[in-house]
C-alpha cells in the first residue's frame, strides 16, 4: 500500500500553478471552448494526489474537468456536458437530441481527435470498440459515443482502454477524452516538480496528535504485554503444529521445525490467544489460528507474493490439470488437512479465477499463467475457504480459512502457556494521571524557559487545558496543551520531544481527511498566517542552530553546522505570502523520515523573528544515549478483568 500524505494549501497551491500551463496545452491542442490560458483564478476546485506524486484533478469554474498524470501529461479531460458521466436521473432530458454524425464521421472524429492530443494514430491498430449514440425506451435519442481502442488480448481480463474519446454527435463536439496512465504512455511527458515537500499523512498525524499513540481502544485495551519468554514458550508449541500441517500438505524439508528455522514470529496479543503468524527462512509463511489450527498458509513460489511485476514471465506455462483435476486435488488437500467439507463448503461447486498480469501495454495473459484460486463461500457473503493452485506442478501453493467461531472451535485445540501474563496497558486513574503530571511539568518548564516562550514558568496545573498520559505500563509520557494553546509531547525517553506554537501554520490546517481539496475559499480562511518575510536565509538558520544549542540537544550529532534543508516561506498565487519556515537538520542523508533516522525540526515565523515549532526525532540507537526516563513512586491500578476474544477472531 502506498504512503498517504498530508497536503497544505501552500503544496497544492504550488502543485497546481505548475499544472495548469500544461492543461492550458490540452485545452489549445483540442480547441476546447475555454478561456486561455487558463489561471488560478478559473478554478473552482483541485485535488492533489495524496501518495505524494505530482498528480492531481482539478475543477474549472466551467465545471470542466481535468486530471494531470503521474507520469507527467495531461490523461483525462471531461466537457461540463457528458452523457457518460450523468450523476442525476433528472438530468436524463438535457440530454436528449439528434445524431447528424454518421459512424464512419465519429470514428474519423475521434482519431482527429486522438491525433491534435499528440498521441500517434499509428499505433492504434485494433479496430475501436463503440458505445452509443443510444435510443432509449421511451423513444428519445441520446445524441453522445464513447470510442475506444485497446491494445492486447482482452479474453479473461479486465482490460483499461488505450484510449478512449466522448463525442456529442449532434453538435460535433468533444465531451471527453482519456489516455491509460501508465509509463509508456505513447503520450508526450513533462513530469512537473515544485519546490514543496508534503509532509507523510503518519508523520502529520503524529506531530497533530502525539506520538504517544498507545492510549487504549476498544480494540487494544486487552492487549498484553508480550514477554520473550512467553513468546519463545508460545513459538515452541507451535512448531510442532505447523511441522504436522505441512507433512499433511506434501512440504518437503526437514523436519521437525525448530526455532532457528523461523525468521519472524507475531504472536498475538490478546490474553488467552495463543496464536500467531511467522515466516520461516525459506519462505513459507503459516498463519496459527488461536482456535489451535493452521487457518493459512503460503509457499514462497505462490504467484501471489509477486506484486511488484518485476519478473512475470518466470510463471508464464501451460497447465498440466483439467479443471476436474484442480478441483479434485483442491478438494483431497482439505480434507487431508482435517478441514471437513461442512466448514470449508468445498462439496459445493467453487469459484475459479485464473491469474493474469499486465504491466504497461503488454498482456502476458496471452503466454497463459498456469496459477489459479478457488474460492467457496457457503452462505456467507465473503469466501470463507480459499486455495491457490499452481496447475503446471499440480501444488497447492496458498490456502486460507476463515470459518464462524463455532466452526473454528470444531477444527483445533487451543494451546496453552504456562507463564504469567502482565497487561500491556494500564488503568488510568486521577490519582495516578496527576502523579504522572506533576513530574513531566518540571521538565517541560525548563523547556519553555530555554526557548524563553511566552507566557509564565513554571507552569502549573492551573494553566493546563489538556493532558493525555500515556497506558503504557512503565511510561512516563504523555502529551498536553496549555489554555493559551500551547502544545507539548513528553517522550518516555525523557524529553520534550516535540512543541508547537498557536501561531504555527505548519498545523493550521488539521484536515484529516483523505481528499484534501484546494478552493479559494480555503485560502481566504487561512488569511491570518499571511504576512511578510523579515528575515535573511542565513538569520533563519542562526536562529534555528541556536535553538537545537539552546535544548542541549546533541547539536554535534545533529550536525546542525551543516547546510540545513528550508521548507517556506511560501509566496502563493497572487501574491500571498506565508512568512513560515521549516528547518531540517538530520544526522543522515534519507529522504523520508523514517525510525532510523535522526532529526529536528524548527519552525520559525519569519515576520515575527521568533520559533513557533520544534520536533526531535532520534534513531533507538541515539535514544538509549540521551534517554533519561522519569519515574513515579505510584504504583498503576490493574486493568478490569480482560475479556478474552472469542476463538477466530482477527489478530
Amino acid at each position: 500500500m502506498e504512503e498517504l500524505y498530508h497536503i497544505t494549501m501552500a503544496y497544492a497551491a504550488a502543485l497546481l500553478t505548475a499544472i495548469l500551463p500544461q492543461v492550458t496545452e490540452v485545452a489549445d491542442r483540442l480547441d476546447l471552448p475555454i478561456e486561455r490560458p487558463i489561471t488560478v483564478e478559473q478554478v473552482q476546485k483541485f485535488i492533489p494526489d495524496v501518495t505524494g506524486q505530482m498528480a492531481g484533478s482539478l475543477f474549472l469554474t466551467n465545471n470542466a474537468w481535468f486530471h494531470f498524470s503521474k507520469q507527467g501529461f495531461v490523461d483525462s479531460f471531461r466537457a461540463p456536458k457528458n452523457w457518460f458521466a450523468i450523476q442525476e436521473l433528472d438530468d436524463i432530458p438535457f440530454y436528449y437530441g439528434k445524431s447528424t454524425l454518421t459512424t464512419n464521421e465519429i470514428i474519423e472524429f475521434a482519431l482527429e481527435t486522438v491525433s491534435k492530443s499528440g498521441y500517434p494514430i499509428t499505433t492504434l491498430n485494433n479496430p475501436p470498440k463503440m458505445e452509443g449514440p443510444l435510443d432509449l425506451e421511451n423513444g428519445e435519442h441520446v445524441p453522445y459515443c464513447s470510442v475506444e481502442w485497446y491494445h492486447g488480448n482482452e479474453k479473461g481480463t479486465w482490460t483499461e482502454p488505450e484510449v478512449s474519446v466522448t463525442i456529442d454527435t449532434q453538435n460535433k463536439r468533444l465531451a471527453g477524452i482519456g489516455f491509460k496512465e501508465y509509463s509508456d504512455s505513447a503520450l508526450p511527458k513533462k513530469p512537473v516538480k515544485i519546490d514543496i515537500k508534503a509532509d507523510t499523512r503518519a508523520y502529520f498525524l503524529q506531530r497533530t496528535r502525539g506520538t504517544t499513540t498507545n492510549s487504549p481502544t476498544r480494540k487494544t485495551e486487552n492487549y498484553v504485554k508480550m514477554t520473550p519468554a512467553y513468546s519463545d514458550a508460545l513459538l515452541n508449541l507451535i512448531l510442532p503444529r505447523i511441522s504436522t500441517f505441512a507433512r499433511k500438505l506434501g512440504v518437503e524439508w526437514e523436519e521437525p521445525l525448530k526455532p532457528d528455522d523461523v525468521k519472524s514470529f507475531w504472536p498475538c496479543l490478546a490474553p488467552g490467544q495463543n496464536g500467531g503468524e511467522l515466516e520461516l527462512k525459506n519462505g513459507y509463511r503459516f498463519t496459527f489460528d488461536p482456535a489451535g489450527y493452521v487457518s493459512s498458509f503460503t509457499a514462497p513460489e505462490w504467484l501471489g507474493n509477486q506484486w511488484s511485476g518485476e519478473e512475470p514471465l518466470r510463471y508464464l506455462g501451460k497447465p498440466t490439470m483439467t479443471t476436474n483435476e484442480i478441483y479434485s486435488l483442491a478438494r483431497e488437500t482439505l480434507l487431508r488437512l482435517g478441514f471437513p467439507p461442512e466448514i470449508t463448503h468445498a462439496a459445493e461447486e467453487p469459484d475459479l479465477d485464473w491469474a493474469y498480469w499486465s504491466r504497461g501495454t503488454i498482456e502476458y495473459s496471452d503466454g497463459e499463467i498456469p496459477h489459479c484460486w478457488l474460492g467457496w463461500s457457503g452462505d456467507s457473503s465473503a469466501p470463507s475457504t480459499w486455495l491457490g493452485i499452481n496447475a503446471k506442478d499440480k501444488k497447492v501453493e496458498y490456502l486460507q480459512i476463515i470459518t464462524a467461531p463455532e466452526d473454528g472451535e470444531k477444527l483445533g485445540t487451543p494451546l496453552k502457556v504456562d507463564l504469567p501474563l502482565e497487561s500491556l496497558f494500564i488503568r488510568m486513574t486521577p490519582d495516578y494521571s496527576n502523579a504522572l503530571l506533576s513530574v513531566i511539568l518540571p521538565r517541560i518548564s525548563e523547556f519553555a524557559d530555554r526557548l524563553e516562550l511566552p507566557f509564565e514558568s513554571p507552569l502549573s496545573t492551573n494553566q493546563i487545558q489538556r493532558f493525555q498520559p500515556s497506558h503504557v505500563r512503565g511510561e512516563v509520557a504523555g502529551r498536553l496543551e496549555l489554555t493559551n494553546h500551547f502544545w507539548f509531547e513528553f517522550d518516555k525517553a525523557g524529553y520534550v520531544s516535540s512543541f508547537r506554537s498557536p501561531d504555527n501554520y505548519f498545523f493550521a490546517e488539521a484536515d484529516h481527511s483523505l481528499f484534501p481539496v484546494w478552493t479559494p475559499e480555503k485560502m481566504r480562511s487561512q488569511s491570518g498566517f499571511f504576512g511578510k518575510t523579515r528575515m535573511t536565509i542565513n538569520e533563519i538558520i542562526a536562529l534555528a542552530r541556536e535553538t537545537i544549542r539552546k535544548l542541549d540537544r546533541n547539536a554535534e550529532k545533529l550536525q546542525i553546522d551543516k547546510t540545513p534543508e528550508l521548507q517556506g516561506p511560501y509566496t502563493l498565487p497572487g501574491g500571498v505570502h506565508l512568512p513560515y519556515c521549516r528547518v531540517e537538520c538530520k544526522l543522515n542523508s534519507s529522504k523520508e523520515p523514517s525510525e532510523q533516522d535522526s532529526f529536528s525540526h524548527i519552525e520559525i515565523n519569519t515576520e515575527k523573528c521568533e520559533v513557533v515549532g520544534f520536533y526531535l526525532q532520534l534513531s533507538g540507537e541515539n535514544v538509549e544515549k540521551m534517554a533519561n526516563p522519569l519515574k513515579i513512586d505510584l504504583e498503576p491500578m490493574e486493568p478490569m478483568e480482560p475479556q478474552i476474544p472469542q476463538m477466530g477472531a482477527d489478530f
